[in-house]
């Protein structure tokens, strides 16, 4: 172990001293990237060196029905690995609670029932929907115990900017408040063990533990064994300029770039949203034909790249998953069923309801389709030839 790293180990332990001491629960926000792996791991660490065996674990999950399918079905799979390693090895108790949205807050009824177009940094209705409401709730049914996060400031300047917004910055020394590892979030206080580790402490740390936890080659085969410095997240997060996750992934994830791109194009049309007459913009949801358009995308990228977006299949209404209800059941059913959702949780008019006949017969739209799938196709000459190629794919079929 090197110095720089035993250093920053020692400091990560002193938090843990500090802020679970003595306590007999703690939960850990688990994503199943490599920070909250690595987190989890340093738990487990802590609890062997201090002989705490007596520590009940709780991992809180939060899954957006969104992810990357590869990175969270590795994320589950390794929460059932992590109980099985811990109860073994050092004896400690591992619970779980997995939460998700509700499922009118999900991307798809989001985007074609209601017609939210992508986000923006001043729109985050993804983070708003998909993340914090469900961690919320999650929070609420762990009670008033720590939550370890694994944050760290060197994974982005934005996320250095949230964290000294929450907390101060006086060091954990003799006197100090160490409140750079900590934040109070209603009655949860947040903690942070890992804040000041970087990228190359991180990858050490994880390949101590390979040798004990045969499935950590997973998440090191997720990052390319850490060459590139990736974040998981949405697969249609248009926040960032690139998802890297689908270029390090298989070939397969292109097509689903392909679609998050042209889900952001789509977006900043101005003749693909509903005019409106208040609000800070006066540009409202997506057109019935941007609609029918993504509908047609989400299908069309599954056929090519052979991944299910697993949300369509886990997220259920009334007995039937969001995928029957937008793809499969009868149109007249599919809108009752979705009427009667939207009048029960909206009380104004929905005035931004579309029939799902509109939005599944993409041929009612024909002449506003070809003039989008011309503009992409225009647009599609300006970027990476890497992904130029699977944009084309996707925006021609959607019209076959």
């Amino acid at each position: 172990m090197s110095g720089g790293f035993a250093i920053a180990r020692n400091e990560s332990f002193n938090v843990l001293d500090r802020y679970v001491g003595n306590l007999n629960k703690v939960a850990v926000a688990y994503s199943g990237g490599k920070d909250s792996t690595a987190l989890a791991l340093l738990l487990l660490d802590w609890v062997s060196e201090r002989g705490r065996s007596d520590l009940d674990i709780v991992f809180v999950h939060s899954d957006t029905l969104s992810e990357i399918p590869e990175m969270e079905f590795w994320a589950k799979r390794f929460m059932e690995v992590y109980r099985d390693y811990a109860r073994r090895s050092v004896g400690v108790k591992v619970d779980f609670i997995v939460t998700k949205p509700k499922p009118i807050d999900t991307f798809f009824w989001r985007v074609l029932v209601r017609g939210y177009v992508a986000p923006t940094f001043s729109f985050r209705w993804c983070v708003e929907l998909l993340k914090r409401q469900p961690s919320k709730e999650a929070l609420s049914r762990v009670g008033d115990i720590p939550i370890l996060l694994g944050h760290r400031d060197d994974e982005s300047r934005f996320r250095v900017s949230t964290l000294a917004r929450r907390g101060m910055v006086c060091p954990l020394t003799a006197g100090g408040c160490g409140a750079y590892y900590y934040s109070v979030d209603g009655n949860n206080t947040k903690v942070y063990p890992i804040r000041s580790w970087r990228d190359v402490h991180v990858w050490d740390y994880l390949r101590l533990w390979r040798t004990k936890i045969e499935y950590l080659d997973k998440l090191f085969q997720l990052y390319l064994y850490g060459a590139l410095p990736a974040r998981y997240g949405c697969w249609h997060c248009t926040l960032i300029k690139k998802q890297m996750a689908h270029y390090i992934l298989s070939k397969n994830y292109m097509y689903l770039e392909a679609a998050r791109i042209v889900f952001r194009w789509l977006s900043d049309l101005t003749w693909m949203r509903i005019p409106k007459d208040k609000g800070y913009s006066r540009l409202g949801p997506l057109t019935p034909a941007a609609r029918a358009i993504m509908a047609r995308l989400i299908q069309v990228t599954e056929k090519f790249s052979g991944i299910k977006f697993y949300g369509l299949d886990e997220s259920e209404v009334e007995g039937y998953s969001l995928r029957q209800i937008f793809f499969d059941i009868s149109p007249q059913e599919a809108n009752n069923l979705v009427q009667r959702i939207e009048q029960r949780h909206i009380k104004r008019s929905s005035w931004r309801f579309t029939d799902i006949e509109s939005i599944r017969n993409i041929g009612k739209h024909k002449e506003c389709v070809l003039r989008f799938v011309e503009h992409v196709n225009e647009k599609a000459k300006h970027v990476d030839e890497e992904v130029r190629e699977y944009i084309v794919t996707v925006i021609n079929s959607v019209v076959e």
